[in-house]
C-alpha cells in the first residue's frame, strides 16, 4: 500500500513539475494555444490494421467495400471468422444473420414478409454499414435510395445489409479481389 502511494505522489510531483518545451521554455501541464490540437480517436489501434485484417482473412481487404471500415471489419471478423464453410450458401448466411425475408403462410393464406428479429452483433454492424452505404455515390448507395423511396428507411437498410452481406460471404469464401468479384457479378450484386 505504501509502496503505491509513493508512486502516485512520484507521478503527481512530475505532472505538477514545468517539463521543457521544444521551443526552449518550459510550459506547465496545461496546453499550449500555440500547437494544434490532436484529434483523439477512441478506436483507432495505434498500427495498421488492414494488413493484419488481410493476413487474418487470406488476402482479403473487407475495408474496402463501402460502408466498411477497419475497425468495422475486425468487430464483423470476430463475430462470424473466417470460416464460411460453416454455411452451405450465401442465402444460409443472410439467414443466419437475421437479414433474409420471410414468409409466414398458412394454406394458400399469404402472411406478412417480416425479417428476424434477430439480435446479432454481426447484423447490428451490418445495418450501420448499410446506413452509411446510403449516403455514398456508389452502386450500393443508390439501391438503398431507391429502395428506401419505395419503401421505407428500415426496409432499405436491411436489403442493402443483406446485399453487404452477400458480398462479404463471397468474398471470404472464395478468398477473391473485390475488383474481379464487383466487375464480374455487377448486375446480379445489385439486381438480386
Amino acid at each position: 500500500m505504501i509502496e503505491i502511494e509513493k508512486l502516485l505522489q512520484e507521478l503527481n510531483s512530475q505532472l505538477e513539475s514545468p517539463t521543457p518545451d521544444s521551443s526552449g521554455g518550459t510550459s506547465s501541464g496545461s496546453l499550449s494555444s500555440s500547437r494544434p490540437l490532436k484529434r483523439i480517436r477512441r478506436r483507432d489501434p495505434g498500427y495498421n490494421l488492414e494488413a493484419q485484417l488481410e493476413k487474418l482473412t487470406g488476402g482479403v481487404n473487407l475495408s474496402v467495400l463501402p460502408g466498411m471500415t477497419s475497425y468495422n471489419s475486425l468487430q464483423l471478423l470476430a463475430e462470424i471468422g473466417t470460416d464460411m464453410s460453416r454455411w452451405l450458401t450465401e442465402k444460409h448466411f443472410t439467414s443466419w444473420l437475421g437479414l433474409s425475408p420471410g414468409s409466414h403462410s398458412s394454406g394458400k393464406k399469404k402472411g406478412k414478409n417480416r425479417t428476424k428479429r434477430l439480435g446479432t452483433n454481426a447484423s447490428t454492424i451490418l445495418r450501420i454499414a448499410a446506413r452509411n452505404i446510403g449516403r455514398s455515390k456508389t452502386a450500393l448507395g443508390s439501391f438503398y435510395r431507391r429502395i428506401s423511396t419505395i419503401k421505407d428507411a428500415p426496409t432499405a437498410i436491411t436489403a442493402t445489409a443483406r446485399k453487404l452481406a452477400v458480398l462479404i460471404y463471397n468474398l471470404l469464401k472464395f478468398k477473391k479481389n473485390i475488383m474481379s468479384l464487383v466487375r464480374k457479378n455487377m448486375k446480379t450484386v445489385i439486381t438480386s
